[in-house]
């Protein structure tokens, strides 16, 4: 049975102690760097020193952030037992004629269900683990938008005195490296701050681990928000085991599909890629000025993900795509689009033969990947993984030619290599594609 994320998987206490524990004297304050007025610099050195070595993410506080938003800021319960088993006799029956459709191993090669129950809270934190070589790839741009570009010859003078003053201004007179040591170790924490406000954003309304198409190893285990699911449910008036069965179905055949090296393995390279040729926006936070606001808040600022007057933590993250990110995303619609309207149309069958009429409850799912909250769509915005109205379309009628054409065998070619992904003219005359892997009619 698996175990919710609890006081075991926070990060540590960076300043230990109880200073007014009874018959303790006060901990010392920690040294604060030569020529500090403030109390605070102290602090933030210290902090330095804790966060050292995280590299461009702070996998910990990503983590803290993800589980307690996921929460709404409260200590989640437990899933109930017997829903945990309900989900699994649910994936039970629906592995099997997943696997006699598709062709593919779900089940994997422990007798354990890859399928789980889970809490929003457990959502967060096995997808930080699964998404990290992306968000790692996110973080890196954070920490180049951080680093302080080469200032005006004509300048320079103005512009290091105006910092000197600033840092003095917070008590970091005489901060080790400066302005620049200070971006180096605020860098990783703001990145934190962004990836796990975002899963924990994206978590308050998951229904599974394949919400959007993002891969996971082949080893995680398949996860059903039972709760989202169950309100989902009701919203639109559906059998609540009819959405469960639809939406594990979905998950299972996303996860089979991704699971293919010449499929995920090249959806999760496109994505970091994506992910790190983005030019942020630092709305100010590249700058002394921008590093102010957002240290004024002090400590708990940052940890509560945001300080007054300050920005929020994804103010940075929006913006154009980039001219690398719009090719980037050229090549992932190649190959989210076919394999999506294939994972649609699988599960659809799929759920049928298991519940028989399925029509309200796919189309529910249909219109809500559609209409997707913020969050969601900044996602998908981030890692050019975003699907409209007209790219579902596009997939929808490459799989009807093929299976006019070639039937289901024509349609599981896909899964055969990395030659056998189609190309745009392919993609738009399925003809063509089934005659260039020699299943033309």
């Amino acid at each position: 049975m698996s175990t919710r994320p609890g006081d075991d998987e926070l990060p540590p206490d960076p300043f230990p102690g109880d200073p007014f524990a009874a018959g303790q004297p006060p901990s010392t304050p920690p040294p604060q760097p030569e020529g500090a007025t403030n109390p605070l610099a102290g602090l933030f050195a210290q902090f330095a020193q804790s966060t050292s070595g995280q590299g461009p993410l702070n996998v910990d506080l990503a983590r803290h952030l993800a589980v307690w938003t996921a929460a709404g800021g409260t200590v989640e319960a437990n899933l109930e037992p017997l829903e945990r088993i309900r989900v699994e006799i649910i994936a039970g029956r629906a592995i099997p004629l997943i696997e006699e459709v598709t062709g593919l191993s779900v089940s994997g090669p422990t007798k354990a269900s890859p399928v789980s129950g889970a809490t929003r809270s457990e959502w967060a934190a096995e997808t930080l683990t699964a998404w990290r070589p992306i968000l790692e790839g996110l973080a890196g741009g954070v920490s180049a938008a951080f680093t302080p570009s080469t200032p005006d010859t004509d300048n320079t003078d103005d512009t290091d005195d105006d910092l000197a003053e600033q840092l003095q201004a917070l008590g970091l007179g005489a901060f080790p490296g400066g302005f620049a040591g200070l971006a180096k170790m605020i860098a990783p924490t703001v990145a934190a701050m962004q990836a796990g406000t975002l899963l924990g954003q994206l978590a308050t309304t998951a229904l599974g681990s394949y919400d959007l198409v993002v891969p996971r190893t082949p080893a995680a285990r398949v996860l059903l928000v039972s709760r989202a699911v169950a309100e989902f449910s009701e919203s639109w008036s559906l059998p609540a085991d009819h959405a469960a069965t639809q939406i594990i179905v979905r998950d299972l055949v996303s996860h089979a599909i991704l699971g293919l090296a010449h499929i995920g393995e090249r959806i999760t390279r496109l994505t970091i890629a994506h992910a790190s040729a983005g030019q942020l926006d630092p709305s100010g936070l590249g700058d002394m000025g921008g590093l102010t606001a957002l240290l004024g808040g002090g400590l708990g600022g940052i940890l509560g993900g945001q300080t007054p007057g300050g920005p929020t933590p994804d103010a940075m993250l929006a913006g154009e795509p980039t001219a690398e990110q719009l090719r980037l995303r050229a090549q992932l619609r190649l190959v989210i689009i076919p394999v999506l309207g294939t994972i649609d149309h699988l599960s659809s069958a799929i759920g049928a033969r298991l519940l028989g009429d399925n029509r309200q409850v796919v189309e529910a799912l249909r219109r809500r990947r559609l209409d997707r909250d913020s969050g969601t769509r900044l996602v998908e915005h981030l890692l050019g993984i975003g699907v409209d109205q007209a790219g579902l379309d596009d997939g929808r009628t490459f799989v009807g030619g093929v299976l006019e054409r070639a039937g289901h065998d024509g349609l599981l070619a896909l899964f055969g290599g990395p030659d056998r992904l189609p190309t745009g003219a392919e993609l738009a005359a399925p003809g063509l594609w089934l005659a260039r892997i020699g299943m033309a009619d």
